[in-house]
């Protein structure tokens, strides 16, 4: 809340920023996520410390500002994996057409922040990938036991293609889930001594299961949990291939989700005031285009992470409802 604020501050007034921190601090997913263990908060924070260092680096022209700003990024990467590279769009935009240097001395300057960039976000993965399987925990969510694998499929192009493992997911096998297995349950329906007798039961005689976390910290560990077979289900104890449950209640993929029922009460209430202000500023700029120059690039920025994010938001085929923190800022 206090970054926004003095990101807002120079360009728009002391108006803007109190508004803007307003918002931010009392945004219902960003004041739910907050209050939990999940590391939302914490990326969006870490995104928009080096939104702050990318405005210095432009400001003051110094390519340490930039190589920190790309550097964070890297780091979130760590956090959340490729859910971090929505803000890519608008550091890219915003140091191309922001920047008082040549175009030459901006593209070596990108070039070399891409560079720190992608080495810290894959120095974690590939110090895990290097250790030996037999030392270490399963990838839980991975199909071949790798963090990078998990990163760029699971935790990427799946999100938006839908091509799940189902391992993150408690995936129903013949007899027992995996997630069952990996923490030593009896399948539905039996007795379990580690539970003083029969499972709670719920609904209609279910038993009620506890969460499996997702994500890359969500390992089976080693020997206790199953492999996913590499025809895209899991390989169950019964040796049958397994269902994914991808069921978060997010709505239907379109062009209009965020404003179905399911997900518009977290935060998509705000997108219309957010695209109000957005045809004002253009407006305000087209008037006075001098006076408004470098207030025009910034409204850019904060609408070159606005709209990627909403756009996968928008077709994803899953993702956990509280991701949308990632809207908040911008």
């Amino acid at each position: 809340v206090l970054l926004l604020y003095f990101m807002i501050k120079p360009s728009f007034g002391t108006g803007a920023a109190r508004i803007a921190a307003f918002v931010m601090a009392l945004t219902p997913i960003a004041a739910a996520v907050s209050r939990t263990n999940n590391l939302d908060s914490m990326l969006v924070f870490t995104l928009l410390l080096g939104s702050w260092c990318l405005m210095r680096a432009v400001k003051r022209g110094k390519i340490i500002w930039l190589l920190s700003a790309f550097a964070l990024v890297g780091l979130a990467f760590n956090m959340k994996m490729m859910q971090a590279y929505i803000v890519l769009p608008a550091f890219l935009l915003f140091y191309l057409i922001a920047s008082h240097t040549s175009i030459k001395k901006k593209l070596i300057s990108l070039l070399a922040s891409s560079a720190v960039l992608l080495a810290l976000s894959v120095s974690w993965a590939a110090a895990v990938d290097s250790i030996s399987a037999s030392s270490r925990p399963y990838v839980g969510s991975s199909q071949t036991n790798s963090v990078l694998e998990l990163a760029f499929g699971y935790n990427g192009t799946e999100r938006l293609l839908g091509q799940t493992t189902g391992l993150s997911h408690g995936s129903m096998t013949g007899g027992k889930s995996v997630m069952q297995e990996g923490m030593g349950m009896q399948p539905p329906g039996t007795n379990s001594p580690a539970m003083g007798g029969s499972a709670p039961q719920g609904k209609n005689g279910q038993v009620q299961m506890p969460r499996q976390p997702s994500g890359q910290n969500a390992a089976l560990p080693q020997g206790s949990g199953t492999p996913p077979a590499q025809n895209g289900g899991s390989q169950g104890p019964g040796g049958g291939k397994s269902m994914s449950m991808n069921m978060y209640g997010n709505g239907t993929p379109g062009a209009l989700r965020l404003f179905q029922s399911e997900l518009s009460g977290q935060i998509s209430w705000m997108l219309p005031f957010a695209l109000t202000g957005l045809f004002g500023a253009v407006i305000s700029w087209y008037r006075n285009r001098r006076e408004k120059a470098e207030e025009m690039k910034e409204t850019m920025f904060w609408t070159a992470w606005l709209v990627p994010a909403a756009g996968f938001f928008s077709i994803a085929s899953f993702f956990h409802p509280y991701y949308l923190i990632m809207l908040a800022p911008p």
